[in-house]
């Protein structure tokens, strides 16, 4: 397990960008520390990339996001010699004041890469701001939390590819003997409130665009 070895998997308390609490924490913003396994994991996007996507849906730029985000689309976009772009979290309020830093043309399609994804609402952001330009129909992750964001980002019509879910992770570090029972025992209730509390929000709709209530963070 690349994660476990590079320590990239913490258990304890910890409060995560939506200011929600977790039980544990995955930082990929490691991985660029550890070249042979940042490139092991581009590795592993680009065979979910050509198996799953590419068949499919000619791609012309991969998008990043910063910053956990973006060395995993960097080396994806090297292997497969596909240029790549990034989104700002914020728009610059100086220069050229872009939220879209790269060589995009209009209609390319845009393949959005993210270390991972939990009920997908920064997601959704991320490609909405893509879609003023391009299009964006498919989006690419290490992890999937199983929180929900699936389900969102379909009501989107972004469909998520996920290299592995957490509840596997956790099942992987039980039988490795990794984790304590009583860890395993409360990142799995977490997941399981997590993801029932995700399947009560009621969906709204509103013109073209679906959103969750109440709002996923």
């Amino acid at each position: 397990m690349l994660l476990l070895r590079i320590g990239a998997i913490r258990f304890g308390e910890f409060t995560l960008s939506s200011r929600r609490k977790s039980p544990y924490y995955i930082d990929l913003r490691l991985a660029p520390s550890y070249p042979d396994v940042l490139d092991r994991i581009g590795d592993l996007y680009v065979d979910v990339v050509k198996n799953e996507i590419q068949p499919k849906w000619k791609i012309d730029r991969i998008a990043g996001v910063p910053t956990a985000g973006l060395p995993v689309a960097t080396v994806v976009s090297q292997k497969l010699r596909v240029p790549l772009i990034y989104v700002r979290k914020e728009k610059k309020d100086y220069g050229l004041s872009k939220t879209v830093e790269g060589v995009v043309e209009s209609n390319d399609n845009i393949l959005l890469v993210d270390d991972l994804i939990t009920t997908g609402h920064s997601t959704i952001q991320e490609a909405e701001i893509l879609r003023e330009t391009g299009n964006v129909k498919h989006v690419v992750v290490l992890v999937d939390r199983e929180q929900g964001g699936p389900e969102n980002l379909s009501h989107e019509e972004l469909e998520l590819h996920s290299l592995i879910k957490i509840t596997n992770v956790f099942a992987y570090l039980k039988d490795l003997d990794a984790i304590p029972p009583k860890t395993y025992e409360t990142v799995m209730n977490y997941v399981k409130a997590s993801e029932q509390a995700s399947a009560q929000q009621v969906v709204v709709t509103s013109g073209s665009s679906q959103i969750t209530n109440p709002k996923p963070s």
